[in-house]
């Protein structure tokens, strides 16, 4: 994975938000952890339902993670994270695009940046021609806890997914992306559509299937 470097002036962060708080107390601040119970617990009435069973995966996901690095000296969220690893792979890259990416809105995507930089995990760097807009990259200390995530991800699949076969995993991810790209157009549709009145979903669709055909 292509790593970006400390280059840039750090004058740059100066008039941003947060840029001012200690990095040292910032890193004493530790995620919250999740108690997980001894024995689990799924609801019998929602366990054929795909996007409960792919939210409760999510959150394995998310408290392994959580776990993992509760006792780090370098506490990192995932979505943190994940946004370091986009950072790297993408040198250059605006806080719009990694919004767009990350699929995050604004608010919470500021809050990560703002965040990720008192740590010391980054720099945001005026572009060239554009005051208005940042590119961000890593400082060496970013790419400390970036190793340190490239490391731990691979981990942590092939310790969560032990109980697939490779092909299995292969087949996961590739219905997971189809899940996600699918998810994505279909909600561009249902937002471009006339809002439906309240407590009749799919009404339209229902009325459109009834319709005799004019040809």
């Amino acid at each position: 994975m292509k790593r970006r470097g400390t280059g840039g002036n750090n004058a740059a962060t100066d008039n941003v938000p947060g840029s001012d708080a200690s990095p040292a107390k910032a890193a004493r601040a530790k995620p919250n952890l999740k108690v997980v119970e001894d024995n689990i617990v799924l609801a019998p009435a929602l366990s054929q339902v795909v996007g409960y069973l792919l939210r409760r995966a999510h959150n394995a996901f998310l408290t392994y993670w959580t776990i993992r690095f509760r006792h780090s000296e370098t506490p990192i969220t995932p979505v943190q994270g994940g946004m370091l690893v986009v950072i790297a792979a993408n040198p250059g890259l605006t806080q719009t695009e990694l919004a767009r990416m990350m699929n995050v809105e604004g608010p919470t995507l500021m809050q990560s940046i703002d965040r990720l930089e008192q740590q010391g995990y980054l720099l945001r760097v005026r572009r060239p021609g554009d005051r208005r807009s940042y590119s961000l990259q890593l400082t060496a200390l970013g790419d400390e806890v970036l190793a340190a995530i490239d490391a731990f991800l691979p981990v942590r699949d092939e310790d969560m997914l032990a109980d697939l076969t490779p092909e299995e995993v292969k087949v996961l991810t590739s219905l997971l992306t189809r899940i996600v790209e699918r998810g994505h157009q279909r909600l561009r549709e249902l937002q471009a559509e006339p809002a439906e009145p309240a407590g009749e979903p799919g009404a339209r669709q229902r009325a459109a299937k009834r319709a005799p055909d004019s040809r």
